[in-house]
């Protein structure tokens, strides 16, 4: 929907897979163009989690331009967590607890960087409170549990994702289009 972004972010010098899924996220979170121009400000995100995941994660926003994104709020199982996270990072907002960071209103879209058995559970919150999510894989522990994320986000209209960024690996890029043009023969 907005090719422009997506060209920029992953153009010369900006060929990094975790741009590339940043960009498509960002475009899933606004929408539409008109949307994101009546925004007039960078896609606010809150981080679920204060790990090590979770810091890679926002160093990658953080490389990206300030007015596409920004990161507002970490939210962690304690607030000592959280603090030390945001203080780290240069993050404005620390939360005691995911429902927290879930409810701010500041908060565009999550991201969810807990220890995988917490992703589903974490990723609930965040759609029940109205949030696109991005989950770090694995997004569900089960296929039920998968299937039940799937069904809320699709019941509350919101977008999400597993990040399985590995899709915009160059040589998956390369081989998808040989398979497209009848190159290597016929997908399975």
């Amino acid at each position: 929907r907005k090719p422009s972004l997506v060209r920029r972010l992953a153009g010369p010098g900006r060929n990094s897979a975790v741009c590339m899924l940043l960009s498509l996220l960002l475009v899933a979170a606004s929408n539409d163009d008109a949307a994101c121009a009546a925004m007039g400000r960078p896609i606010r995100w809150g981080i679920m989690g204060s790990g090590l995941i979770s810091s890679d994660f926002v160093g990658a926003l953080k490389a990206l331009p300030a007015d596409e994104a920004e990161v507002i709020a970490v939210g962690a199982r304690s607030l000592e967590a959280a603090q030390a996270f945001a203080t780290s990072l240069g993050v404005p907002k620390a939360h005691a607890g995911y429902e927290a960071l879930a409810s701010d209103p500041d908060v565009d879209v999550v991201y969810v960087g807990t220890v995988a058995q917490t992703h589903a559970d974490c990723a609930r919150i965040a759609l029940a409170a109205g949030k696109p999510v991005l989950v770090e894989k694995p997004l569900a522990m089960n296929g039920e549990e998968a299937a039940e994320l799937v069904a809320l986000a699709k019941s509350r209209g919101l977008f999400l994702l597993e990040g399985m960024w590995t899709r915009f690996f160059p040589a998956v890029v390369k081989a998808r289009e040989l398979l497209e043009a009848g190159a290597i023969g016929e997908g399975v």
